[in-house]
């Protein structure tokens, strides 16, 4: 595979967001990585009725939707190539998905990727092992008879045909099971709305109104009609979207405009954090502060989206929460502690906060880095405090806390 190492990719995820310090950090991290996994998988079942190896990459940040979109064009041999981090750590988590799964009495099902309008079969991986790892997905047993058989039917198999073609992109063959649908049941409740989905037509331009549109109607209808299969329907409508407003000015008043929004929307967090940095002044709004923060957690740059998040606590405390919901679970467990632990720190000390809970990590924090910042007070003396006790030099800096910060001062006494 392209992407790095194991020991370097762990080794760039701060290793402030681990439970403990325990050295090497990498190591500690790819155990709680591994613990979670029944939580996730949990997750995508009660979202999407089934588990598939595929959304829990998405979700993991292991796979960026465009790689995965490029390689059902038929652009990439191999989707393995792309993913974040070494085989073995996502063959540890897909194998610990697939096990749960089956502790759960879910049904192996093989899943055949096709390129996008029913092309050629895809292969995944080389490794043939990896391959089918990766194309084994689990749902229940349908062969279990239901005590309501109306889902049974001719007329709904027809609608649930055009659903797939669809989330194929396939609109030929999804018309063509609508048309056979009219033919045989022409009251069925879904065929209008999967007709608008089907006859949304390729537009050369987009306004704001067909933007409203996108966001209001298609979206949610899409959800509503399509579930999982929504997101390779809607991905193309959100690229157009961002495509056509990409040069647009970002608007404080109307920051779902934006084209770093849209590309977010259309998970491409390559051409978010462009959009952003050609904001002239970009860290001075929480909404684009965010959205840097966010698409550089999804490129696994995750020294720049802890500063950004520092930044947003320091610059705009009222927005942690907001970017915390954005951020994908990255910094959602030392917040929810930070929020529960028992201090006298307001919302401004998240940071802070970190620091004390790490300090075994501080050195990947350092003056020059937070230079422009504008830390939040007793930030930079806590920090100063910390290098200086790791050379048992630290009664001044103490000193200097006190006077800065008490509380924080007694925050970081309680957890030595």
């Amino acid at each position: 595979m392209n992407p790095p190492d194991n020991e370097k990719w762990y080794r760039d995820v701060p290793p402030i967001f681990a439970a403990e310090p325990l050295p090497p950090p990498w190591e500690r991290l790819c155990r709680e990585k591994r613990s979670e996994t029944p939580a996730k998988v949990d997750h995508l079942l009660h979202r999407q009725g089934e588990y598939l190896p595929l959304e829990l990459l998405l979700a993991e940040g292991r796979l960026l939707y465009p790689d995965f979109d490029q390689w059902r064009a038929g652009a990439i041999e191999y989707l393995d190539d792309c993913l974040f981090g070494d085989s073995e750590t996502v063959v540890q988590l897909l194998s610990e998905a697939a096990q749960y799964a089956r502790a759960l009495g879910l049904l192996p099902q093989a899943i055949d990727y096709k390129g996008w309008g029913g092309g050629a079969a895809l292969t995944f991986s080389r490794d043939a092992p990896f391959d089918v790892l990766f194309r084994t997905g689990f749902r229940k047993d349908r062969s279990i008879p239901q005590l309501d058989l109306f889902l049974d039917n001719t007329g709904n198999n027809l609608a649930n045909e055009a659903v797939a073609a669809l989330g194929d992109r396939d609109p030929a063959k999804a018309r063509a099971a609508i048309d056979q649908l009219i033919r045989v049941e022409p009251l069925h409740p879904r065929i209008d709305p999967l007709l608008g989905l089907i006859e949304l037509s390729p537009e050369t331009g987009f306004d704001e109104a067909a933007l409203r549109r996108l966001d209001r109607e298609i979206a949610p209808l899409a959800h509503e009609l399509l579930g999982q299969a929504a997101t390779n329907y809607l991905i193309p409508l959100w690229r157009r979207a961002a495509e056509a407003l990409d040069q647009e000015p970002f608007v404080p008043d109307n920051p779902d405009r934006h084209a770093s929004r849209l590309w977010e929307s259309a998970g491409d967090p390559a051409n978010a954090l462009a959009a952003v940095e050609r904001e002239p002044r970009w860290r001075d709004q929480p909404e684009l502060l965010i959205s840097h923060a966010a698409a550089c957690a999804r490129l696994q740059r995750h020294q720049e989206a802890l500063l950004d998040l520092f930044r947003l606590c320091w610059a705009f405390p009222g927005q942690i929460a907001n970017a915390i919901e954005r951020l994908e679970g990255l910094y959602q467990h030392p917040w929810r502690r930070f929020l529960d632990d028992d201090h006298d720190l307001g919302d401004s000390d998240f940071p802070a906060w970190l620091l004390i809970q790490h300090p075994l990590h501080v050195e990947q924090l350092n003056e020059k880095q937070l230079a422009g910042l504008d830390p939040a007070p007793g930030f930079l003396s806590l920090l100063r405090l910390v290098c200086a006790e790791r050379q048992r030099l630290s009664p001044e800096y103490r000193a200097a806390l006190k006077g800065e910060h008490p509380a924080l001062l007694a925050c970081y006494l309680k957890r030595r």
